[in-house]
């Protein structure tokens, strides 16, 4: 039987979730474990559509100042987020749920194009945070290096590039995990 922690709950988030313990050898995996036996405890109550609908706009609405910084005109996904909360909360109904329905209609033809340029939004923050701590993280090392090749310009383009480089993918990999740190203590909050 394959079980997960709760480090590993995203990886494997799906309509039902259940508390399960399990007895005999384990064999821990990355994201997540395996046992011979286990047994379902209970469900998860705090798990249903509604609450799933507001983990999703949650984690939306934290990077929807990526996307409105590189498109302050476009109000879709905003709405988008607004008209899913709404009908999480059972306020878009009668007459306002045709509307809400066109709205997330829309708002979900455009997702392709809107998550790419999200993406693309994300880098380019990314990168400026990752290049921001690059920086100074290697300023005592740069310093260094600088004053080795400071006749060759080649040489500390060179330098420069690869220290940014890897302090930028440190940077990027780090924001990651809280993020990732982030949304799993958000799902527990519903869990509970």
């Amino acid at each position: 039987m394959h079980l997960c922690r709760e480090s590993d709950l995203l990886k494997w988030l799906g309509p039902l979730i259940y508390e399960a313990e399990y007895r005999g050898e384990v064999i821990e995996a990355e994201d997540k474990i395996v046992v011979r036996e286990a047994r379902l405890l209970r469900r998860m109550e705090g798990w249903n559509r509604r609450t799933a609908r507001l983990f999703a706009c949650d984690c939306a609405e934290r990077v929807l100042h990526l996307y409105e910084r590189r498109y302050p005109g476009d109000r879709r996904p905003r709405k988008a987020i607004e008209v899913a909360r709404k009908y999480a909360n059972g306020q878009a109904t009668g007459n306002s749920l045709p509307a809400a329905w066109d709205a997330a209609w829309y708002a979900a033809l455009d997702a392709a194009w809107a998550a790419r340029a999200a993406a693309l939004a994300a880098g380019d923050a990314t990168w400026e945070a990752a290049r921001d701590a690059a920086r100074a993280a290697s300023d005592a090392a740069l310093d260094a290096a600088w004053e080795a090749v400071w006749d060759d310009k080649a040489a500390r383009d060179a330098v420069w590039d690869a220290l940014d480089t890897e302090a930028a993918a440190e940077a990027a990999t780090r924001a990651g995990a809280e993020e990732y740190k982030w949304q799993t203590a958000r799902l527990m909050q519903y869990l509970a």
